[in-house]
């Protein structure tokens, strides 16, 4: 029994000092990664602790609202990944345009205004305080979270992009 207990110990140790670690079991997917690199190029996430498992506390790019986000990247609240200029008028991947919001204010952006034409000046009003929002949380990714970052770069084509062999799973 010592034995397991010393395993749990070391795999939750290993959560704890891995977060972002492609070992992490199970795998982490494309989608959480790029949640988790969101989450390291944004000041409002801080490292914290949900029961045992290490986990990442921020806030909605609308309302503020806190959304926790699992080591893994899986959204524990209801976060999902804003895309900023919208993906219908040809918004990417790059981090610059991806933000989390909760569900509830990702929708009500997306039910409103997503579908609008590109020069809708709501809808440019609506981006242009989002851009200023994104840049005004923007950090550099803290080491635990760097991995993400690049391969996030490595998938969106961004100019910022790191050389490196990370496959784009």
């Amino acid at each position: 029994m010592a034995a397991t207990a010393a395993g749990m110990r070391t795999r939750a140790t290993r959560r704890a000092t891995a977060i972002g670690d492609d070992t992490l079991d199970p795998p982490v997917s494309p989608k959480h990664r790029r949640i988790l690199a969101i989450v390291g190029t944004d000041r409002t996430f801080e490292p914290s602790r949900h029961g045992i498992e290490p986990v990442w506390v921020g806030a909605c790019i609308f309302c503020r609202s806190p959304l926790t986000i699992a080591a893994n990247g899986r959204p524990i609240s209801r976060a999902t990944i804003e895309h900023i200029w919208p993906q219908r008028h040809g918004g990417d991947n790059t981090l610059t345009n991806l933000a989390l919001a909760c569900g509830t204010c990702n929708r009500g952006k997306g039910g409103r205004h997503d579908h609008k034409p590109k020069n809708d000046p709501r809808l440019l009003e609506i981006v242009a305080d989002l851009r200023r929002r994104r840049a005004e949380r923007w950090r550099e990714p803290p080491p635990e979270l760097a991995a993400h970052v690049a391969w996030a770069r490595k998938a969106s084509g961004d100019d910022d992009a790191t050389d490196g062999d990370d496959d784009l799973v």
